[in-house]
């Protein structure tokens, strides 16, 4: 089911500060870190319309991704030490969820490349 955001909702989030982490990326699409009142987060990537083309799940039930974004990156599992673990890759993103599992995101899908229990 596509999830189509007014702008009007896309304004009263940012006036609300809900809207957290925005990018715009070069295929004229949009990802987006929404939070409400509570902390829960959730990261969507829109197109120019506003319409969903994608909303990051999550892998553990009822957790979230309030942490922020690390943007052209993706998380080296294999790294030794928490400064050699963020590579660069303009293809994907990372963030990690209130239930500690970082993950590397792809951009254009919302595929979670990998995962990692981290906390």
């Amino acid at each position: 089911m596509e999830t189509i955001l007014s702008l009007q909702t896309i304004l009263n989030n940012l006036v609300a500060k809900k809207i957290h982490e925005v990018k715009r990326l070069p295929n004229n699409t949009i990802i987006t870190r929404v939070q409400d009142e509570s902390d829960y987060s959730k990261i969507y990537c829109l197109n120019d319309n506003f319409s969903t083309k994608w909303q990051l799940k999550t892998i553990i039930e009822n957790d979230s991704y309030p942490n922020q974004i690390v943007w052209d990156s993706r998380f080296d599992e294999k790294a030794d030490a928490w400064d050699k673990a963020y590579v660069n890759d303009l293809n994907s993103f990372v963030t990690s969820s209130i239930k500690g599992i970082t993950i590397t995101v792809n951009y254009h899908n919302g595929e979670i490349l990998n995962s990692v229990f981290t906390k």
